[in-house]
């Protein structure tokens, strides 16, 4: 029997690293909201901007202020 051991996430998880480091290093707060079709990933991320009531800069054109109708940005 041949044991073969393989991190098939390592590259992944060296990106992730840098991602966080970068992030870290210019004080950015990043998320990554994950799931499938409909299940509510834009509806939380809207109620999550107008519930902190701020101006705040978005990198998805996709994110609309409901309070001001634009997009971020």
């Amino acid at each position: 029997m041949i044991s073969i051991e393989t991190d098939i996430l390592a590259k992944n998880n060296q990106f992730a690293k840098s991602n966080r480091q970068l992030f870290t290093g210019r004080n950015i707060f990043a998320l990554n909201l994950l799931g499938s079709p409909g299940s509510g990933k834009t509806t939380i991320l809207e109620q999550t901007l107008d519930s902190l009531g701020m101006h705040l800069r978005c990198a998805s054109s996709k994110v609309i202020n409901r309070q001001t109708m634009t997009r971020c940005g």
